[in-house]
């Protein structure tokens, strides 16, 4: 799992749709969800906002890599990649959070070793963000499918 985060994080970070002109550069963040019988944790880098002239709206593109686990019948678990968009909204320190993203899993299998493409799955997400302007770290919580309870937390560069 090494080589991808390392590709995963040097695309994001030189992504052309993440092009910024000021010193804002994104955020990395570490995410986790839970629907206690599926749960996945991933990193993830965030671009910096596409509407940087307007105060109350945010919008912005991410991408994550992280792993799954599943033990509603069995005990599953493999690697996920995301991609998808953010849209804040609110003044200041406190915004409401609405996303949507895609997630691609693959199961490792234990006895042939190779990974194996599992689905796709559409994630959609509102939650509140905790982002103060003066300072590099947000907080973020929130629910939505296939994660009822997510979790987040990210710096700024």
């Amino acid at each position: 799992m090494r080589v991808p985060l390392l590709f995963f994080l040097i695309f994001a970070i030189h992504s052309p749709f993440c092009y910024s002109q000021t010193s804002n550069k994104g955020l990395i963040y570490i995410q986790a969800g839970t629907l206690f019988v599926y749960s996945t944790s991933s990193l993830g880098y965030e671009c910096p906002d596409f509407f940087k002239s307007i105060d109350v709206h945010s919008l912005s593109a991410f991408a994550g890599i992280g792993v799954w686990r599943s033990t509603f019948t069995s005990k599953t678990q493999g690697m996920q990649f995301n991609l998808g968009g953010s849209y804040l909204l609110g003044n200041k320190s406190h915004k409401l959070e609405i996303a949507y993203s895609y997630m691609f899993h693959f199961h490792n299998s234990l006895k042939s070793k190779k990974t194996n493409y599992v689905a796709g799955l559409s994630r959609p997400y509102i939650g509140y963000r905790f982002a103060p302007n003066n300072r590099k770290i947000i907080v973020k919580i929130g629910t939505g499918w296939k994660e009822i309870v997510q979790l987040g937390f990210g710096y700024r560069f």
